[in-house]
């Protein structure tokens, strides 16, 4: 999420600087992402600001006249993020398999950075883990290449894969525009089918600390 909120941010400086600017070197590109990060934080919040702006110093003799900045909307925040990255979409929706630009950062990120498209396929592949039900049947949900496929099920196959909590874990997950899209997405996936309530909603387990639960967890 940083590294594609610091490509905004860096393609914002380059339109602002048509004709004369210059690549960002990497100290620069990593103050970008750095500066994003807290971006990110702050207009995601709880309160978040209309916009905010991004300082990057510059070099050299001349280190305070060549330092740069751009400023991140909250709307852009929230079109890069809340839409790029939680997505809404069908529970039939998967993941596509085609190649990203985050691959040239030479990191393992998964090929779709659509998280909802990967909660998805992760609820309807263990539907029934841990359930002892004479009914349940391997429905298919099409290719595993195709990114949005039709379930071809029962009411009862996609009760299945409702999940009665959700347990949010890592720091960007505080941000209650990251929270709501996730629980509104699920509810309209299982609402209103077979006897699930119209207005149903996943319950949301307490947790305190979200940016040191794994650590925490990694101590115990």
């Amino acid at each position: 999420i940083d590294l594609a909120l610091a490509r905004l941010a860096e393609q914002k400086l380059a339109a602002q600087n048509a004709g004369g600017s210059s690549p960002l070197s990497s100290r620069s590109w990593d103050a970008l992402r750095q500066a994003c990060r807290a971006a990110k934080e702050s207009l995601l919040g709880a309160e978040p600001p209309e916009s905010t702006t991004l300082h990057l110093p510059g070099s050299g003799s001349r280190l305070i006249a060549s330092g740069r900045q751009v400023e991140l909307c909250r709307e852009e925040v929230d079109l890069c993020v809340v839409d790029g990255f939680f997505p809404r979409c069908a529970l039939g929706d998967r993941p596509d398999n085609q190649q990203t630009g985050f691959q040239e950062f030479g990191l393992p990120f998964a090929r779709d950075p659509a998280i909802t498209k990967h909660l998805a396929a992760f609820l309807w592949a263990h539907r029934w883990d841990g359930r002892d039900e004479p009914n349940a049947v391997d429905s298919t949900v099409g290719s595993a290449t195709d990114s949005t496929a039709t379930l071809q099920t029962s009411p009862a196959e996609i009760a299945a894969a409702r999940p009665d909590w959700l347990l949010f874990n890592g720091g960007v997950m505080t941000s209650p525009q990251l929270r709501e899209r996730l629980e509104s997405t699920i509810a309209a996936w299982f609402a209103g089918v077979s006897d699930v309530a119209a207005d149903w909603r996943a319950g949301v387990l307490d947790a305190e600390r979200l940016d040191l639960a794994v650590a925490r967890g990694a101590a115990y």
